[in-house]
């Protein structure tokens, strides 16, 4: 039997000063212990420290002598005897025979190409997704080249041989969608006013019309490049420019005589960024130093777009009259990049002024507030027009010039004139530094130009009353009736804001035309009818009769001939034919009547053009039309200004330099000419050069 005394497990005394202080151990423990650890505990043990009492002590239990210890006595039990196995299930060596059966014969195989070394770990496996004829060359055919694979025959979603009929007339022309109301949809026809259908009975007119000259010409006339949304081929510097300006944000000053391509590289950087802040058109200002120059690029003048008048007041007062308009507050602080066009006629004294209020406005020490600068122009021409009793200062010699402008690009490479000898004596006539053999040469243009066509050269006057006196005299030697175009304007100003920008758009607001009148064009229509190219009127016609025009030339000229002569049986005939053209044309008699010019080209052929009315407008930051004209896009060109010539390309040019009286005037008249061939000159003083 075991003692139950020795079976007692053993634990050591308690000490007195535990007795005295049974707590103690608890408040220790539970102090040393994290509350992870607690938690944990309390997991594995099903009690708590309440279970136990404080006042049992082991100490009772008998003590042992150091070096004593209990003894065990466990009882002895007999050990189990084995079993043996049954006889049956004894191990036994048993012999087994098996039958004897004949050998299989297999049929012989292929011999298998010799196995390759199995590849190393590192190797890459040669699997892959395709299968094996993949792999092969394009020109090694595959095992299924006795029997290949018909080629998939790619059709059109219309038959070829089907006829066209005039549904895919349609379908090549388009479909002219109809007026539609606000919301975008068609409206009921007894709820149509009568503009609108009228609007659809011409759009009607017109895709009949577009139907007919497809069914019978066989392939469709290619339609001109419009050099206004084609790409434009830029030169290197240009390119370079370009990514200054747009990619690093830097402030640019460029800049290059006549003909250099400042026009086209401007036009480049403004598409740039309106691209970039299409999403915040208010980002972007457009500005130039003159309303002409303002209206060539779409935007406004400098003075409008800062919001300061003239801009003869202190800075200080400047501010006040600036904060005192929230827009014009709201302009100065949204803009990120100042585009500035002719920034030869701005004042040294305006661009100071300009870069304090961009500082005190914008509350930035930044040079002009932190606003990228994109300035362009030539100070070799027209300069600024000084106060009274003082001299007109370039912008370059304004005291901040240098610290707003981070680079200055001079192009050098010349497209308008094409005669390296002529553009190098317009560089020396820039510089002010003329040769011997410049002057000769420039005294040896006096002779008259003599051309094959009847189109006069275009003389530049340097005021606008001597303008008026040559074209008024030149419209009154010609016969026929007159013909007025009056222009339609609108926009957001008020009328008297909106007239004052509208005198500065090149075309008028009412102009008087005559049958033999000479033009000149002033719009891009493509990439062969210019601004500048010089023409003469023909007739007035409507569309409708253009297209008669266009479609029998020859009919239609001998037709308008006076009756009598050999000849009136074919002009009978004429005159017929050119009245079932127009019947079928299905003509509007509401039609208006167009001038139809005919343009000298410079590779010396000609072009006839229907000049129908085309828009004009400036536009504020946000995009909103700040005024707008629509009118025709012709002006008489047997006399122009010379203000109103800057920035043109003209093939003829008449100057008469002993009119002029202000510094450039000489450079810029004489470097409208795109040739000496085209260029006449007369009284030549190099003092006034």
């Amino acid at each position: 039997m075991l003692d139950r005394t020795a079976c007692r497990p053993l634990q050591t005394s308690v000490s007195a000063a535990n007795r005295a202080k049974p707590n103690s151990n608890k408040r220790k423990f539970a102090r040393t212990m994290s509350s992870s650890s607690l938690q944990h505990l309390h997991q594995h043990v099903s009690f708590d420290e309440n279970d136990f009492d404080d006042e049992i002590y082991l100490s009772d239990s008998p003590q042992l002598p150091p070096g004593q210890t209990h003894e065990v006595n466990y009882p002895q039990v007999d050990p189990i005897p084995l079993l043996k196995p049954p006889p049956h299930l004894s191990r036994q060596e048993h012999q087994v025979n098996y039958p004897q059966l004949d050998p299989v014969q297999f049929p012989e195989s292929p011999s298998l190409p010799p196995r390759q070394a199995p590849l190393s770990s590192s190797a890459p496996l040669p699997w892959s997704p395709s299968p094996p004829s993949h792999l092969e060359p394009p020109n090694k055919l595959g095992p299924s080249a006795e029997h290949p694979r018909p080629a998939k025959k790619r059709t059109l979603p219309w038959s070829v041989d089907e006829p066209e009929g005039p549904n895919r007339v349609e379908e090549k022309i388009g479909v002219v969608s109809l007026p539609k109301d606000k919301l975008g949809k068609s409206t009921y026809p007894w709820n149509k006013s009568a503009s609108v259908v009228k609007d659809e009975q011409k759009e009607f007119r017109k895709r009949n019309r577009l139907t007919k000259e497809m069914r019978e010409s066989p392939e469709p006339a290619k339609k001109p490049v419009d050099i206004t949304t084609g790409p434009m081929e830029l030169s290197k510097e240009q390119k370079a420019v370009i990514q200054a300006v747009c990619e690093h944000g830097k402030s640019i000053f460029f800049t290059g005589s006549a003909g250099t391509g400042k026009s086209v590289l401007m036009r480049s950087i403004i598409t740039k960024f309106k691209q970039k802040y299409r999403r915040e058109t208010d980002r972007l200002a457009i500005t130039a130093s003159t309303g002409l120059a303002a209206c060539v690029i779409e935007g406004q003048t400098l003075h409008s777009w800062a919001g300061i008048g003239l801009g003869k007041e202190p800075v200080p007062e400047l501010v006040k009259k600036i904060k005192r308009n929230a827009k014009t507050k709201a302009r100065w602080l949204r803009t990120k990049v100042l585009v500035v066009d002719e920034v030869s006629m701005v004042d040294g004294t305006l661009f100071d002024k300009l870069e304090q209020i961009a500082r005190m406005i914008r509350n930035s020490g930044r040079p002009f507030g932190g606003i990228q600068l994109v300035v362009t122009g030539d100070f070799f021409q027209l300069p600024p027009v000084p106060d009274r009793n003082s001299e007109a200062t370039f912008a370059f010699d304004a005291a901040t010039w240098n610290t707003c402008i981070d680079h200055t690009i001079l192009l050098t490479h010349v497209f308008r004139q094409k005669d390296p000898i002529f553009a190098s004596m317009l560089n020396e006539m820039r510089m002010g530094k003329l040769s011997a053999a410049t002057i000769a040469g420039f005294k040896s243009l006096s002779r008259d130009l003599d051309f094959q066509d009847d189109v006069e050269s275009t003389e530049l006057f340097p005021t606008r009353h001597e303008v008026e006196s040559a074209n008024n005299m030149r419209m009154r030697n010609l016969s026929g009736e007159p013909m007025t175009f009056d222009a339609s304007d609108s926009g957001k100003l008020e009328q008297a804001a909106r007239e004052k920008v509208l005198q500065n758009f090149m075309a008028p607001k009412s102009i008087t035309l005559k049958k033999g009148a000479q033009v000149m064009l002033i719009k891009n229509i493509d990439s062969q009818l210019v601004n500048g190219s010089l023409g003469k009127i023909q007739s007035f016609m409507d569309e409708s009769t253009f297209h008669v025009y266009k479609s029998d030339e020859e009919a239609f000229l001998l037709a308008q001939e006076p009756e009598g002569g050999s000849d009136e049986k074919e002009k009978a005939a004429a005159r017929e034919k050119i009245r079932k053209m127009r019947l079928q044309g299905n003509r509007d008699s509401q039609a208006r009547y167009w001038p139809m010019v005919r343009f000298s080209l410079p590779d010396g052929t000609y072009r006839e053009l229907l000049c129908q009315p085309e828009e004009w407008k400036t536009e504020d930051q946000q995009g909103e039309i700040l005024a707008k004209r629509v009118q025709i896009p012709l002006i008489l060109s047997w006399a122009l200004s010379i203000h109103k010539a800057q920035g043109q390309t003209l093939n003829r040019v008449r100057v008469d330099l002993g009119k002029v009286f202000e510094r450039g005037q000489a450079y810029v008249a004489l470097s409208r000419a795109t040739s000496q061939e085209g260029l006449q000159v007369l009284r030549f003083n190099e003092k006034k050069c």
